[in-house]
């Protein structure tokens, strides 16, 4: 899958900090997100990858698919993103 081809390659850069042009602005004005952002990208896409064999992960909130990142300080919870997990969703299974 190219997005995870390209997430490794973002790893092999060794970022300090990320500073993505979305996400909560006060992550990104405070400094941006750790590089830890880089996997848990990459596990949100391989969750979302099993979405389509797994149709019990379909039902999961955001919050609670991501729990793991938001738990080790990964991600933060920005509720916004609901929308667009759902837009995810809703391309994956097309």
């Amino acid at each position: 899958m190219v997005i995870l081809a390209n997430l490794a390659k973002l790893r092999e850069l060794d970022p300090e900090r990320i500073l993505p042009n979305h996400g909560d602005p006060e992550v990104i004005s405070d400094g941006g997100y750790s590089s830890d952002l880089i996997d848990a990208t990459a596990q949100y896409i391989q969750i979302l990858e099993r979405c389509r064999t797994e149709p019990n992960l379909r039902e999961l909130p955001l919050r609670e698919m991501i729990g793991g990142s938001l738990d080790a300080g990964s991600l933060h919870y920005f509720a916004p993103y609901e929308e667009v997990h759902q837009a995810n969703l809703s391309s994956l299974l097309r």
